[in-house]
């Protein structure tokens, strides 16, 4: 053992392995290691290597985990020291030392873990560090709180662009409006000749630009409301913001990958992850394991943009009443919130609701879900999905217009468009329909009632989606404009009143039966895992004894016993716990005394079940 390093949640001993060791050897003892030192919490973490030297760190938990005050993080050095205004406390290291990071240099942070693991103490704390530190003109947040309980007490803070924000239509104004931002600081700063916020700043004779904060507490409920437009404004927001000094600080209690996306985690490096149930959630979050052996309140694992593994941190935290006490404080220094109206009032077109417009329809939002579902707009649409009349449904849609929802009506038949795209493009090819027909492999009466839109003529949508899409390669024109034209036009029920076109007696593989042929491979793999999972949980674990041989001599108080089990078992001889190597054979010397005439081994499994072997031995001592 080279060194104990004794944090404020978990103890560090720092140990130097042998020339040749291999470390998988040694991360394979990890529940025996806990089954020895008797870890509080029954799990120890094992870190092999320890970044930067050559030892390995066994993590035991402390019998009794102290707190690590926001005040004590506040007065440290390396808080004192650092110069910037987005300067946040993140705790102490499982040596001790305080870690404080720039969210400026994050450039952006998302937050995870299961309820009650230290999600919102960490917000709590980020923000905290800021407002002892920043002035409303350096810094301005946009705070979400769909749950509106976490959040809502910071509200009349001077600090704020807007009330925090708790409903989900609102959320999409923010992110609309930070996207218009971002945009218009880059042409500041083209016009300026400057590169990014500091070097703008810097300059004489131009207003200082605040930087901004979006922190949203739960993400989740946000992408549900509008998953494809939430994640494409912050795949935007991520990509280019972070010279315009706009930042993103995600939390979610649901790390998920329908949640935390693809594109999500490529554009946010810098990640926090708290306590998790399984290892799943844990590779979602920072595409490794050992988020699932934290111990809950603050213990975080920090992953950084410029390193490959975490780092173990115990979150610093603040209570509810320092932070009333903060609040309260700036609420008094006599500086009246500014709010920015257009964060919350953002539309799709990027207006603010016309002026003069009639008072909007209760069923106004629901009309909006609506119609971001189906990607169409139509008085009869409403009429079904919200069960009202046409009348009302056709001065929702008038709202809808004049808020920019939806495009405005073109002539009698303002749903021609996807057919008048095609045969514009047709027509500036010199596609003739029989032409059309031999490049696509498309029927022409298919091509023709497309372009007419009847669409009781045509295929079933899967099908569609694939002629669209040759048609766009042919002519050379937008397939994701053509696609997004049938999406908003196809009726949903068009063709449950008509009879199905006869597309021909050929094989046609739609995306419909790849999708149900690949729901059948999973659940027969499914199945076989749980079956052959099964069969594993409910047998006992197999045992073999080599030493000592049935009815054997001994002469010695210590007898070598010695034999193999299942690597994941527990092993007991004569009641006394043995370990086990990654292999699971065992050897052992066990003392006996006088009157033993039995040496029994027991191994069981991680459900209980249990094999006991027992060999009949003649002391003579």
């Amino acid at each position: 053992m080279v060194e104990v390093n004794l944090g404020p949640a978990v103890t560090q001993y720092a140990l130097e392995v042998a020339l040749g060791t291999k470390l998988s050897k040694i991360t394979a003892l990890e529940r025996d290691l806990a089954l020895a030192l008797a870890a509080p919490t029954g799990t120890i973490r094992i870190e092999a290597p320890i970044p930067g030297r050559s030892l390995v760190g066994i993590e035991l938990p402390n019998r009794s985990p102290e707190f690590v005050p926001l005040k004590k993080m506040m007065e440290s050095d390396a808080m004192r020291e650092h110069a910037s205004k987005l300067a946040v406390s993140l705790g102490l290291d499982v040596s001790g030392k305080p870690i404080v990071t720039e969210i400026g240099r994050m450039p952006h942070v998302l937050i995870a873990g299961q309820t009650g693991s230290g999600k919102s103490v960490c917000i709590n704390s980020f923000l905290a560090s800021i407002l002892f530190r920043a002035t409303p003109s350096e810094v301005k947040f946009i705070l979400v709180d769909p749950k509106r309980v976490e959040l809502t007490g910071y509200n009349g803070v001077p600090h704020l662009l807007s009330p925090v924000i708790v409903d989900p239509e609102r959320v999409i104004s923010a992110l609309r409006w930070i996207l218009s931002e971002m945009d218009r600081r880059y042409k500041l700063f083209a016009q300026a000749g400057a590169r990014n916020i500091d070097g703008y700043n810097e300059m004489s004779g131009f207003q200082a630009l605040p930087y901004i904060v979006l922190l949203i507490d739960e993400l989740a409920d946000i992408m549900l409301f509008s998953p494809v437009e939430v994640e494409d404004a912050i795949t935007r927001i991520a990509q280019m913001s972070r010279a315009t000094g706009i930042h993103m600080v995600l939390a979610t209690q649901r790390p998920s990958v329908d949640v935390i996306t693809g594109l999500i985690k490529a554009n946010i490096p810098c990640r926090i992850a708290f306590a998790v149930s399984s290892q799943v959630d844990s590779r979602v979050i920072l595409d490794t394991q050992g988020a699932e052996k934290l111990l809950g309140r603050g213990d975080m694992l920090y992953l950084p943009p410029e390193q490959a593994k975490p780092v173990r941190i115990q979150g610093s935290f603040i209570s509810d009443k320092e932070i009333n006490a903060l609040v309260s404080f700036l609420k008094n220094q006599g500086v009246t919130p500014q709010y920015t109206e257009e964060v919350t009032t953002m539309t799709k077109s990027g207006l603010a609701p016309v002026a003069g417009l009639a008072e909007v329809d209760p069923l106004f939002a629901g009309a909006v879900r609506e119609v971001c579902q189906y990607d169409r707009a139509s008085a009869s649409l409403l009429q079904r999905r919200l069960s009202i009349g046409y009348a009302r449904a056709a001065r929702i849609i008038d709202q809808l217009e004049a808020t920019g929802v939806v495009g405005p009506a073109e002539g009698s038949k303002p749903r021609e468009v996807i057919g008048r795209a095609i045969k514009e493009a047709r027509t500036k090819k010199r596609y003739s329909l029989s032409k059309l027909e031999d490049v696509t492999k498309i029927k022409k009466d298919f091509i023709e009632a497309l372009e007419k839109e009847n669409w009781q003529d045509t295929p079933d949508f899967p099908v569609l989606v694939g002629f669209v899409k040759s048609i766009a390669g042919a002519l050379g024109t937008s397939e994701k404009s053509l696609l997004a034209l049938l999406r908003r036009d196809y009726p949903p029920k068009a063709l449950s009143i008509n009879p199905k076109p006869d597309v021909g007696n050929k094989f046609v593989w739609s995306p419909k039966l790849t999708f149900a042929l690949g729901v059948g491979i999973i659940v027969v793999l499914l199945l076989g895992y749980l079956i052959f999972q099964y069969g594993t949980f409910v047998a006992p674990p197999s045992l073999s004894v080599s030493e000592p041989k049935e009815g054997q001599v001994i002469t010695q108080r210590l007898v070598r016993v010695s034999g193999k089990t299942d690597s994941d078992a527990i092993i007991k001889i004569n009641n006394q716990p043995v370990l086990l190597d990654s292999e699971g054979n065992f050897v052992a010397e066990i003392e006996i005394f006088e009157g033993t005439s039995e040496i029994e081994v027991k191994a069981q499994s991680r459900a209980g079940k249990e094999t006991v072997v027992r060999r009949k031995i003649k002391p003579e001592l």
